[in-house]
């Protein structure tokens, strides 16, 4: 009999970080998200009392903040645990989980998120978990390095013909320098080839960084910097 070509020691390793990261989304589900849920909805009527208090603009300025900090904080701590449990692109799909990461960006970094995604893709789990990192990691590049104004996500898909495209109006970068751990790069390409994806990232003269994914399904098009190969 032939033995098998997977190695035993990955399976316990990764079954223990999937469980932790479950474990995680279930404390944070239950005790923080709760917690911080309850603080929004006193605040929102807090802030509904204070209309009837004489002299009270301080205090329903304080309220406006309280209730614009909690329900951003809610907007992020959803988006977390959703990125947490390995089963929540499965379960809820992709386009649920790419507008709550964009959602949670555009609330947390105060930055214009345009997302275009409205059918879901015909493809295994693992390929839309994928698609899903890369482009968790792509807003992540955008928000620590593109000093962008605005970041556009568009999903389209026909059956198992997907292309992701995440651009953005930054800086950009220099292609052929050396961004060792910096840009996160070498991590999306990975998980574009485990899926048989193909993965092309472009940052014009003019500035912009524009990271395109999408199944073998479809054609390559000429412009690319990470060769498929």
């Amino acid at each position: 009999m032939a033995e098998s070509s997977k190695a035993p020691s990955d399976e316990p390793g990764e079954t223990a970080r999937s469980d932790e990261r479950q474990r995680l989304a279930r404390e944070l589900h239950d005790s923080a998200l709760q917690g911080l849920y309850g603080i929004a909805m006193a605040a929102q009527a807090a802030r509904r009392t204070a209309h009837g208090i004489p002299d009270s603009d301080h205090l329903i300025e304080a309220l406006d903040y309280i209730v614009d900090q909690s329900e951003t904080a809610l907007v992020e701590l959803r988006s977390l645990i959703f990125g947490l449990r390995p089963e929540s692109v499965a379960e809820e799909g992709l386009v649920a989980g790419l507008r709550r990461l964009a959602a949670a960006v555009a609330a947390r970094q105060k930055l214009q998120v345009e997302i275009v995604a409205e059918t879901e893709p015909d493809i295994d789990n693992s390929a839309k978990e994928a698609l899903y990192r890369i482009a968790q990691e792509s807003l992540q590049n955008v928000v620590k390095h593109a000093s962008a104004r605005a970041v556009r996500v568009h999903l389209v898909s026909e059956g198992d013909k997907v292309e992701l495209v995440i651009d953005d109006d930054g800086i950009g970068f220099d292609l052929d320098a050396d961004h060792p751990g910096h840009l996160g790069i070498s991590g999306m390409k990975q998980r574009a080839i485990a899926q048989n994806l193909q993965l092309t990232v472009y940052s014009p003269a003019t500035g912009g960084v524009e990271v395109r994914v999408r199944t073998q399904a479809l054609p390559r098009r000429s412009k690319h910097v990470i060769p498929w190969s």
